[in-house]
């Protein structure tokens, strides 16, 4: 469902409900759960794993470094520690996930949302919808949340796209809006 390259190498991202990749057998979580396979230039297979939760997971975005391989699903965030193979998960709530980005420790994840309010592991932030959709951004350090901002007008707004370098989060996305206001 999804091809990363970079220079860590080619992410590749699908769903399962087999959990046997070449011939080895995986442990299921739940319904379908996400398949990840790193593989350098070359095309030779460096990690392998099956992650999710006990329900049905899709495979919305991913990236990854030299450490860690981050998938972005339909309802949260997966951080996969390649040596290994801790899995953390945030679920996101409230919002449509669409992009993720990996730089050093720090993630960033954007999407959109029509709430108030963004639920990370159960915990509300929030963000005052203006009016329609709103884009929003999730900034995650350590592992751990550290801000979530959301910029958006009276009409529909989106992120679509992310990058960062050290210390800047960059965005894109569409707006029906002339001003947009930030929380």
């Amino acid at each position: 469902k999804k091809i990363v390259n970079n220079k860590e190498g080619i992410l590749v991202l699908g769903e399962t409900t087999s959990g046997i990749i070449n011939g080895e057998s995986y442990p299921m979580k739940g319904g379908k759960d996400i398949l990840v396979l790193k593989l350098d230039q070359e095309g030779n297979i460096l990690y392998t794993n099956v992650i999710g939760t006990t329900g049905m997971d899709y495979v919305v975005n991913g990236d990854m470094n030299e450490d860690e391989i981050v998938v972005l699903s339909k309802d949260g965030l997966y951080v996969v520690d390649v040596e290994t193979s801790e899995v953390k998960y945030n679920s996101i709530g409230n919002a449509t996930l669409e992009a993720v980005t990996i730089n050093g420790n720090k993630v960033a994840v954007v999407g959109t949302t029509n709430s108030n309010i963004i639920t990370t592991n159960g915990v509300e932030t929030v963000i005052s919808n203006i009016g329609g959709n709103d884009g929003f951004i999730q900034l995650y350090e350590d592992g751990e949340i550290s801000w979530t901002r959301r910029l958006g007008g009276v009409g529909n707004d989106k992120y679509l796209g992310v990058v960062m370098d050290e210390e800047n989060v960059y965005v894109v996305g569409e707006s029906d809006n002339t001003v947009l206001y930030d929380n």
